[in-house]
């Protein structure tokens, strides 16, 4: 199962930078997933790629909840937190400032068939 993070903030390569940093130090997320950055082609005249989503390859029996609860400790840490859009199959649930247990009752969306 594929989940993609996405952000609208001005600063979105940089907010997801940071949050894939932080998921890759999650002890649970490094054993039940695969986290990677999404990355769309440069601009002509420009080098390298652009980060544009944070990619997660999840393990089955995957649990939205820690998820949430990584996604709530990385957001403590942010001066001004940006929302951030969580896709799988179409699906789409967008945090912004909900507390840790709404965001996993709001993120289990996407672990419905």
């Amino acid at each position: 199962m594929d989940v993609s993070i996405t952000t609208s903030s001005t600063d979105a390569e940089s907010e997801l930078r940071s949050l894939f940093l932080w998921l890759r130090e999650d002890s649970y997320l490094r054993r039940n997933a695969r986290v990677d950055m999404g990355a769309v082609n440069p601009a002509e005249g420009r080098m390298g790629a652009l980060f544009d989503s944070v990619e997660l390859a999840l393990n089955g029996g995957f649990q939205f909840a820690n998820l949430a609860l990584a996604w709530a400790s990385w957001r403590a840490t942010r001066p001004r937190p940006p929302e951030l859009t969580f896709e799988r199959d179409g699906v789409k649930v967008t945090l912004s400032g909900q507390d840790a247990e709404t965001a996993a009752r709001l993120l289990a969306v996407l672990d419905r068939p």
